[in-house]
């Protein structure tokens, strides 16, 4: 047989494909060359083994295969194999690729045994391999949306500047909360305050408008802004309050507490919900009560005199509450006074003397004169309200004029009400002093004595009158909150 002659007759034992075979794509040619070299192999006798991939074309049967493949033309690539040298013994095992199964069952297309090759070329797999899919992964699902109530709500009005600010979520995490005023500044703020809940009790002022701006965080990290705007109600009117004593003041044991307001406070419902409006707290714990003395004017008293030496704290807690109709509290206030030493001094209208006691104690003895029968000074307890050094007595002031009516300048004076009572220098009247009365209600004495007296007198001493041929003093007059009983205060 010539070197290049086709394709060689089968080797003893390999079977011929049926006519209705088809050759197979990427067929494994192994040339088995026993006891021969390749071209340029030594001469020491080892066996060489070639393998070739070999692509052949589809053929409708054997013949037209074998005609191909002899012309040299299609697709079938000739296979080039060296000659075994002669007297050498080869054989030539062709093994097919393991392929689908075409459901025909023939041995040459499944490609059994151990020898079976998976070499294959890239264009014939590409003929037998389905076309690979293109594949779009799906697109990440959106978080939903964080869901956040702010109270007052979006559009509010007429909202009390004191009304709580509450912010929740629900489906997310609060990052941050700002209240902003009109004027553009952030006035409260909270940052991760109890997670999903954030609030405030605030002091907002009247006829404002605020915005809330909630910042929180969505399951999938990315960030939710919400928004709500409110506006506080538009005040008729605004009430405020002054306290008396006022802060850090020293006063004596028998100073009630006067609070005095800026506008009328009608009727009982809206002076009871007032007095819940005041705390009086006493460093000894003393029960007191609340009397109103005018619609402007409420006063707290124990129910004894103040332990001395000891503080009052007074709050009067109103602002930005309804107190009547159109009537808010426009302002707080407060007051932190010291009762000092207990000072208290008894007049004897029978024995016209006065003894001063401190603590107590007699510190000192004074002669007096008090008023006469036709003006006689009041009995009861009177409270220091006023010290003047020098001071215009005028009887006008009290209802005197034309006969006997008077104005004198007196010094060291101390008020003991209302209504024209006063402790002070006489020099007059010296002679009337310690044996008879003889003023028009005040208790008089020398100078010397009366500015001993005021000099160590404390707005809130307390001055007893007894024995006078005159009425009790009103507890309207200056400070006679003490003439009332406890159980009519």
């Amino acid at each position: 047989m010539s070197e290049r002659s086709g394709l060689r007759p089968p080797l003893p034992g390999s079977a011929r494909p049926s006519t209705a075979g088809r050759l197979v794509a990427g067929l494994t040619v192994v040339l088995l060359l026993a006891g021969c070299t390749a071209a340029g192999a030594g001469d020491d006798g080892a066996a060489a083994v070639v393998t070739h991939t070999v692509t052949a074309g589809t053929a409708a049967d054997d013949t037209a295969a074998d005609d191909t493949a002899a012309d040299g033309a299609g697709p079938a690539a000739e296979v080039e194999l060296p000659t075994p040298p002669t007297g050498a013994a080869g054989g030539i095992t062709v093994v097919a690729p393991p392929a689908a199964d075409d459901g025909a069952g023939d041995p040459a297309t499944t490609g059994s045994g151990p020898a079976a090759s998976a070499s294959t070329d890239p264009a014939a797999a590409s003929q037998s391999r389905p076309s690979a899919t293109k594949t779009t992964a799906p697109a990440k699902p959106v978080a939903p949306k964080v869901k956040i109530a702010v109270s007052p709500g979006q559009g509010a009005t007429k909202v009390s500047p004191l009304q709580k600010i509450t912010v929740s979520s629900r489906g997310g995490l609060l990052e941050n909360v700002k209240v902003i005023n009109p004027e553009g500044k952030t006035v409260y703020h909270g940052y991760k305050i109890h997670r999903n809940n954030w609030s405030v009790d605030p002091e907002l002022g009247f006829d404002r408008k605020y915005r809330v701006v909630v910042d929180s965080k969505k399951s999938d990290g990315q960030l939710q802004r919400d928004e709500a705007v409110f506006t506080t109600l538009p005040a008729k009117a605004r009430l405020t309050a002054s306290i008396f004593p006022s802060n850090n003041k020293r006063v004596g044991v028998g100073q009630p507490v006067q609070i005095t307001f800026s506008e009328p406070i009608r009727g009982a419902a809206a002076k009871a919900a007032v007095e819940k409006m005041i705390t009086v707290k006493t460093q000894f714990h003393q029960i007191g009560k609340f009397r109103w003395f005018s619609d402007t004017e409420v006063r707290w008293r124990p129910k004894n005199y103040f332990a001395p030496n000891s503080s009052v704290q007074v709050t009067v807690k109103i602002y930005g509450k309804q107190i009547s109709g159109g009537l808010y509290g426009g302002q707080d206030a407060s007051s932190r006074f010291v009762v000092s030493r207990s000072m208290i001094s008894t007049v004897d209208a029978a024995t016209h003397e006065m003894a001063v006691r401190v603590n107590g104690k007699v510190v000192k003895q004074i002669p007096v004169s008090l008023g006469n029968d036709k003006y006689p000074t009041y009995n009861g307890v009177h409270v220091v309200t006023e010290r003047l050094p020098t001071h215009l007595m005028d009887s006008s002031t009290w209802g005197l004029t034309g006969a006997g009516a008077y104005r004198t300048r007196v010094k060291w004076a101390t008020r003991i009400s209302n209504t024209g009572e006063f402790v002070h220098g006489a020099p007059w009247s010296v002679y009337a002093q310690g044996n008879s009365n003889v003023s028009h209600g005040c208790i008089n004495m020398t100078d010397a004595a009366a500015k001993w007296f005021m000099t160590s007198s404390l707005p809130g001493d307390v001055v007893i009158v007894k024995n006078s041929k005159g009425s009790t003093l009103q507890s309207w007059d200056g400070y006679g909150d003490w003439n009332l009983s406890w159980a009519k205060y």
